[in-house]
């Protein structure tokens, strides 16, 4: 082979590679995405793993929304003896939460369930923890997916709140709670799934389940 059809096969080569840069980076969306997107890189290193956690991606509960219990505003001030601990539907307040910057709420200033249950039919995902059920480590951890959740565009409307026993006790064990209203043609249902740990990518898959962006090579495979 001449040294002119070697520089020939040479920039053949770097050519096809450069194509094929191109074609990955366009299929996959470019660096940010999959594990290197960085909402999903930072929530994974918040708490345990999705399994771990025992969240589950697909709910433990798919609650039908009773006709009458679908468009219920409630008065000021007004307190709901809701007949799930947390609430997926039913009776809310009249204005949402003006959620603040951390989306999250500790027991010293949580919104009232009432309130936050206007977010929920608004199409928000609304954590409740159980703060004397939970060491601070593992509060931080809530304290810092919902900030980032709640930062990032795709996953704003993401709230945490501590939860007052007063109003209901989660199952043993389980001290955490996702819940989400959905409406769709199909129906009008609540969603309640309970965690014993906080895992940030687990409240992601929580959200990306229900309707929020998909992160290309991470939920789309």
């Amino acid at each position: 082979m001449s040294r002119i059809e070697r520089a020939v096969l040479v920039i053949s080569v770097i050519v096809g590679l450069v194509a094929i840069g191109v074609i990955i980076h366009k299929h996959t969306g470019g660096a940010k995405t999959g594990k290197n997107d960085p909402t999903f890189k930072t929530l994974a290193a918040v708490g345990d793993t999705p399994f771990l956690s025992g969240c589950a991606a697909v709910p433990a509960s798919n609650d039908p929304v009773p006709d009458q219990d679908r468009d219920i505003v409630l008065r000021p001030d007004q307190k709901v003896d809701y007949k799930l601990a947390p609430p997926d539907f039913g009776p809310y307040a009249a204005d949402q939460v003006q959620v603040n910057a951390d989306g999250y709420y500790t027991a010293d200033n949580a919104p009232s369930v009432e309130s936050l249950m206007a977010n929920l039919n608004a199409g928000w995902t609304v954590l409740w923890y159980v703060p004397n059920l939970l060491d601070p480590g593992q509060v931080n951890n809530i304290k810092k997916a919902a900030q980032v959740l709640h930062s990032d565009p795709r996953y704003s409307l993401f709230v945490a709140a501590a939860w007052d026993e007063s109003r209901g006790k989660f199952p043993l064990g389980t001290p955490i709670a996702l819940t989400r209203w959905t409406k769709t043609s199909a129906g009008n249902l609540g969603h309640v799934a309970y965690c014993h740990e906080p895992s940030g990518e687990a409240f992601r898959e929580f959200m990306a389940f229900y309707g929020a962006p998909a992160i290309p090579g991470i939920d789309e495979q």
